[in-house]
């Protein structure tokens, strides 16, 4: 910071230095620092954390299972070793290098102090099920008659969570119903400002849905939740 306020001095005694010239020596000349203050709202976001499993040919420098090359560790013997491009040590049997990893499968989601919270700003946990405009304007969720918004998982942290407190806020919400879902199954209501007690408590993740009579637009849904 003191190294950019003397960029702006230095910067200002030359401005006044030929500005000077233009004016006569009887004007006098003084550079003022303005200072300003702003706020900036910041925001913790969920975080994710995906795993996936190694299998088959794919390698792994060091590892005892897949660091091997048929009967050979790699690298313990000349032309054994993978070379890229080497006309005889350039190849890996008949299959590409990590050819048998699988796919990325989501093991945690986390919400700072167990609290998501849902601005519609992007469609991050918006489900294929919702039929609502999801963020289609940004911040909103807007209902017409009989749509719904159906989150993806937005908990999951091998933990049985049993109970949860939604608070949505928006538009005409009392036209909405609203449901969690705690073991992938059933749906059980949950009224507004409420909290509910899981009956079917689990640890899969859980999920929300809201469900529309007349019209209605949210802007944002809050859930707290806990073991």
């Amino acid at each position: 910071m003191g190294r950019r306020i003397g960029r702006i001095l230095a910067k200002a005694i030359v401005d006044k230095d030929n500005i000077k010239p233009q004016l006569g020596d009887k004007p006098k000349i003084s550079t003022y620092l303005r200072t300003r203050q702003e706020q900036v709202q910041v925001y913790e976001i969920t975080m994710d954390i995906d795993t996936r499993s190694i299998a088959g040919d794919t390698l792994i420098w060091g590892n005892v299972d897949f660091g091997n090359w048929n009967e050979y560790k790699w690298g313990n013997s000349a032309t054994t070793s993978f070379v890229l491009g080497h006309s005889v040590a350039g190849i890996l049997g008949t299959t590409g290098l990590g050819s048998s990893a699988s796919s990325y499968v989501l093991a945690r989601r986390v919400n700072p102090s167990n609290t998501y919270i849902e601005r519609f700003n992007n469609t991050t946990f918006k489900d294929a099920a919702t039929t609502a405009d999801w963020a289609g304007t940004a911040g909103e969720c807007d209902f017409t008659n009989a749509e719904v918004a159906v989150s993806e998982i937005f908990a999951l942290n091998s933990e049985t969570y049993t109970q949860a407190t939604l608070i949505a806020t928006g538009t005409d919400v009392g036209n909405l119903a609203f449901e969690l879902r705690f073991d992938g199954s059933n749906w059980e209501s949950i009224t507004n400002n409420t909290t509910l007690i899981a009956a079917n408590p689990s640890n899969v993740g859980i999920e929300w849905r809201a469900t529309c009579t007349g019209t209605a637009t949210l802007t944002e849904v809050k859930i707290i939740y806990s073991t």
